[in-house]
């Protein structure tokens, strides 16, 4: 009983270790059936399996591509795959699907191999009509065309070839090694079959741009027919660049090579150019005159040639270039012609030649001719280490390539044009850059906007002190004027009124004195007394009338003295003429004060006392002198004394005169009157 027991626990056990395995195992799924999962389903999506032979090795990667009879997938292992796993293995893989170059890849976790030795099965005809079908990817098919062009990619360890199939271009990449990429050269110009995974080529955005087939060995390429076996059609280069497109059938040319750029050859014969795609490189020189037989290679401006044969005809020879103006670089006829040109360097930098990673740089030259701005390119192989510099003017001879513009469907349009240089000789200096350039002449405005801007806080800093130095000058100069204008005052009081009232106070005790002994005598004294009052209140009212401002502050001193007469005509009914000689100058304040006083004076006693009829003032300025002469026709002075020591009136002239270092001088008799004479040096200065 406890054996059935067992038993039946152990059968029990394993029906539910079944069960847990049976939930958790990954769902097989058919290659179709993966394909056609959405983004979102991908990604949400758990461990699958799927079934299929193999029938391509990655070239470069690690991946596989298999192929279950119906459609096709790409594989990537995480670590690695089975040792025994070979081109025809059928694969069991256990893995993930995911958004790849080829969209969808399955990522494997594990992979078994349910059969290592296979033959593989029949490849589905590719259907011309399914060229750009997206949806056909990583099929495994067989097709054929006509190899048309190749290229080897060392570094990324394939060759590609173009392959020109139902009227559209296509890839085929197989590995590169030295044996394929002598082949290769070969099969140019042949049809040819084979078997081989067709693929989609995508851009960034995943949209399809072209179709790539993936190929084991170049031995998969049956050739089929060779397209040269043809006597070929002689045409001159004229005609064939200007014949039908329609003329695809095996011609031979003549032509003179200007360059030649690995398997590109450009020819010229006379005005027109072409460009010959060759299998190889040619062992051939510029210059040399040769015989190209090929088909018309289609170009988007002007036709090219493929070439399946090359033979020289005549040694190198110096080619001519043609001298072109530039309104006419962007003409199509132009294309792949040798011109001469000469150019204004804008810029010198670098572009890359290829798009492999670590591909070989060039000097390229911006430059502009006329309106023209395009690239003068020069080859790889060449190290520019003359020193050239923008704004330098060349002669650079060089091939014209012109490039359309695709863009713009419904019109023919040239988008660019650039120059191919030959080698450093195609470049000619005709005059070096001028010293001044974009470059330095930024440096240059940006130094001095920098002197500006310290110029103008330096302004700005010195109008301040300048602000406040003047400010401290005005205050000075007005501290200095009061005081100056307080010592003249005190000088006038002192010379005039003060030393007038001395005067009076010992003439008026000496008169008292005088009194007492003889009254006539004191009497005399007291009129003398009355004389020195009237005196010093004349100068009291010149003095107050200099401190309201004077007339001498608003005109010059002969208008002065002219106003000054107006007034003594008025009140004493006498003529008084005046004559200003020279041109009148502003003269020292202090002189023209003192020289107008006297005046005053003169003339104020030629009108009180001389009894005259005309009195005449003339005022004569020279270049170091000041003249003045008062006449009258009076009675005169009856007795003139040098030191005038009985008439206030000439005493005070007289100390006038000495003050500003003048001249001085009355004449007088009874029959001319009297005259007054004051001589002043105009550098004359004022006694302290």
């Amino acid at each position: 009983m406890f054996r059935t027991l067992r038993i039946s626990f152990l059968l029990t056990t394993l029906s539910l270790i079944g069960v847990i395995v049976q939930g958790d195992a990954p769902g097989e799924l058919k290659i179709q059936e993966i394909r056609k999962m959405g983004e979102e389903e991908l990604l949400s999506s758990s461990e699958i399996e799927v079934v299929g032979q193999v029938v391509r090795f990655h070239s470069r990667d690690r991946g596989l591509f298999l192929f279950d009879g119906e459609d096709g997938i790409y594989a990537y292992p995480k670590k690695s795959w089975p040792r025994n796993i070979k081109l025809g293995s059928w694969v069991r893989i256990k893995g993930n699907p995911e958004q790849g170059i080829y969209n969808p890849i399955v990522m494997s976790n594990d992979a078994y191999v349910e059969k290592a030795d296979d033959v593989l099965q029949d490849a589905e005809r590719f259907d011309p009509n399914l060229f750009y079908d997206p949806s056909v990817d990583c099929h495994w098919v067989s097709s054929s065309g006509v190899i048309i062009d190749y290229d080897a990619f060392p570094r990324r360890d394939h060759i590609m070839l173009q392959i020109e199939m139902f009227g559209y271009q296509a890839s085929i990449q197989i590995p590169y090694s030295a044996e394929n990429l002598e082949a290769a050269s070969e099969l140019m110009f042949k049809f040819v079959t084979f078997k081989g995974v067709a693929c989609v080529q995508v851009n960034d955005r995943k949209q399809m741009i072209g179709r790539l087939f993936y190929l084991s060995s170049i031995d998969e390429l049956k050739v089929e027919q060779a397209l040269d076996y043809i006597e070929p059609t002689v045409v001159s280069l004229e005609e064939f660049v200007n014949g039908s497109s329609s003329d695809e059938h095996y011609i031979s040319l003549d032509g003179t090579i200007t360059y030649i750029e690995n398997k590109n050859v450009y020819l010229q014969e006379g005005i027109h150019s072409l460009k010959v795609r060759t299998k190889n490189r040619l062992d051939m020189k510029v210059g040399d005159r040769v015989r190209v037989s090929g088909y018309a290679w289609s170009q988007p401006i002007s036709r090219g040639l493929r070439a399946t044969e090359i033979s020289k005809l005549d040694e190198a020879k110096f080619v001519e270039p043609i001298e072109l103006d530039h309104s006419q670089l962007r003409d199509p006829e132009n294309n792949y012609t040798l011109v001469t040109l000469d150019v204004e360097v804008m810029d010198i930098g670098r572009s890359f030649k290829g798009n492999e990673k670590g591909s070989a740089t060039q000097t390229s030259f911006l430059c502009r001719a006329g309106e023209e701005v395009f690239e003068c390119k020069i080859p790889t192989h060449y190290i520019v280490n003359e020193k050239f510099s923008p704004g330098m003017r060349l002669e650079v001879t060089g091939i014209v390539n012109l490039e359309q513009a695709i863009d713009v469907p419904w019109r023919f349009s040239i988008e660019r044009m650039w120059l191919q240089l030959r080698y450093l000789g195609d470049i000619q200096v005709l005059s070096n850059a001028p010293w001044i350039n974009s470059e330095r002449l930024n440096y240059i405005i940006f130094v001095m906007l920098g002197i500006i801007l310290i110029t103008l806080f330096f302004v700005r800093a010195l109008r301040k002190t300048v602000s406040r130095q003047t400010e401290l000058i005005k205050n000075q100069i007005k501290r200095k004027s009061i005081m100056s204008e307080r010592h003249r005052i005190a000088r006038e009081l002192h010379d005039n009124l003060d030393q007038g009232l001395a005067g009076i106070a010992l003439q008026l005790d000496s008169s008292i004195k005088l009194f007492d002994k003889n009254p006539e005598v004191g009497l005399a004294g007291m009129k003398k007394i009355q004389e020195m009052l009237i005196y010093c209140s004349q100068e009291s009212r010149n003095t107050i009338l200099e401190l309201r401002g004077g007339w001498l502050e608003e005109m010059d001193l002969a208008s002065a003295i002219e106003q000054f007469s107006e007034l003594l005509m008025e009140q004493y009914s006498i003529k008084i003429k005046i004559l200003c000689e020279g041109s009148v100058e502003r003269l020292d304040r202090y002189i023209e004060r003192q020289i107008f006083s006297i005046a005053k004076e003169a003339m104020t006693n030629a009108c009180k006392h001389s009894n005259a009829e005309h009195v005449i003032v003339e005022i004569a300025f020279t270049k170091d002198l000041c003249k003045l002469l008062i006449s009258d026709d009076g009675i005169g002075l009856k007795h003139v004394h040098t030191d005038y020591k009985d008439h206030f009136g000439l005493l005070g002239m007289k100390e006038r005169a000495n003050q500003i270092n003048a001249n001085f001088s009355i004449e007088s008799n009874n029959t001319d009157g009297v005259k007054v004479e004051l001589i002043v040096s105009i550098k004359s200065k004022q006694q302290d």
